[in-house]
Parts: structure tokens; C-alpha cells; sequence
């Protein structure tokens, strides 16, 4: 994340919640702890955020700039 200069706050304040999950690509039935991809803007995305969702916490998996 530091090399695409986005701060964990604005991860979680800004692309987490205003990106759009990809189902296509996630793995949402995944046991105990679904994987999603969350494409970031929601039209003509240029971020690509991989992260998993338990029922205790999140975890940061990887982000890909995709343009």
C-alpha cells in the first residue's frame, strides 16, 4: 500500500466503502473465512483489493493497481 501511497484510513474510509465486490471473482462460500475482491471506483476501476472476512476481523490480503 505504501508504494501506491493509500494509508490504511483511507483504505478503510474511502475504497473499502465505496468499491464494488466482484462475486465473479471472489470466493464468497469460502470456510470459515470468505475471500472477496473489491474493485475500487465502482466504474472504471483502477484498484483491485483482495481481502478475507471473518466473523471477528478482516484481513488485508493484497491490492493491484490495475491501470
Amino acid at each position: 500500500m505504501e508504494a501506491n501511497k493509500i494509508s490504511e484510513k483511507s483504505l478503510k474510509d474511502d475504497i473499502i466503502s465505496k468499491g464494488k465486490i466482484d462475486f465473479d471473482k471472489s470466493n464468497a462460500q469460502k470456510k470459515p473465512c470468505p475471500e472477496y475482491i473489491l474493485n475500487y471506483p465502482k466504474d472504471n476501476p483502477t484498484y483491485e483489493i483482495h481481502y478475507s472476512k471473518c466473523k471477528e476481523k478482516a484481513e488485508f490480503i493484497g491490492l493491484k493497481k490495475l491501470k
